[in-house]
């Protein structure tokens, strides 16, 4: 069985910390939200960055952990700039 943990938010460098850690406990992956806006539990809005360049930096951070969009809102992306991003992220992981 495999698990994965979701990465809901923050700053962008703690969340490759978080990444690193979760390599770190054992997981098998990391997921980052896709989203317009999201709020946290008290309802304030929780500061969102592209879930692309996240997961670019994670790649970059981390040697074996698998990592992915948690909801990809792929009909709001241009498939061509969507196609290299993920090829790129690809290239960076290692695959």
């Amino acid at each position: 069985m495999r698990y994965g943990i979701i990465i809901p938010g923050g700053e962008p460098t703690a969340q490759c910390e978080m990444a690193q850690a979760a390599e770190a406990a054992g997981w098998d992956g990391v997921f980052v939200p896709d989203g317009i806006a999201i709020q946290d539990f008290s309802g304030k809005p929780m500061a969102l960055f592209d879930p692309w360049v996240m997961l670019s930096a994670i790649a970059v951070k981390t040697q074996r952990i698998r990592m992915g969009a948690l909801i990809a809102a792929v009909p709001r992306r241009r498939p061509w700039k969507l196609a290299r991003e993920t090829g790129t992220i690809d290239h960076l992981s290692n695959g």
